[in-house]
């Protein structure tokens, strides 16, 4: 697999890590926990959910960009009245 990584002049990557970018993928394409499980073969998805899926820099930019503009300013927060 390294020869052909350095071959093709990509990074290295392990089978291991083909198999976890490929769940991740699934995941965040929205597939359903159980079946990307089963097409693991865990018999259990709390495994695919603990070691399988990450959030990727993607997920996290989109997550981000879901909070209004002003609350990434560097300002004070609102005071809250007391009731």
């Amino acid at each position: 697999m390294r020869a052909l990584c350095l071959a093709a002049d990509v990074p290295y990557i392990t089978v291991h890590g083909i198999r976890r970018t490929h769940s991740t993928r699934l995941l965040d394409a929205g597939e359903d926990v159980g079946q990307v499980a089963r097409r693991l073969g865990h018999a259990n998805v709390d495994v695919t959910r603990q070691h399988y899926y990450t959030i990727e820099d993607a997920a996290m930019r989109r997550l981000a960009s879901l909070l209004p503009a002003h609350a990434l300013e560097d300002r004070p927060l609102p005071s809250n009245p007391e009731p």
